[in-house]
């Protein structure tokens, strides 16, 4: 297992991690599927971005569908100078 997800997953259970910048990190679909499931059961991370790795579609579709099930996490950027805001 790459030592990306190793550390992911030991992060899994920290309670004050509220911003996490996964910039240029090479993300493709099993990355930011592993990132979606942490998502759907945490509720401490307020701000995270996976602007500008190598994400597709299928990777993006399980993202979107786990980010549903967040209600914490306020502002995620997807690409380089984007923003999204959730209003909750």
């Amino acid at each position: 297992m790459d030592i990306f997800f190793i550390i992911l997953y030991q992060s899994k259970g920290n309670q004050s991690l509220e911003r996490l910048n996964l910039m240029m990190n090479g993300l493709g679909n099993q990355g930011v599927i592993f990132i979606a499931n942490m998502l759907a059961d945490n509720d401490i991370l307020i701000e995270l971005d996976i602007s500008n790795n190598r994400i597709e579609k299928d990777g993006a579709d399980v993202f979107a569908s786990k980010l549903e099930l967040n209600r914490r996490l306020k502002k995620l950027w997807v690409r380089t100078y984007i923003c999204i805001i959730f209003m909750r």
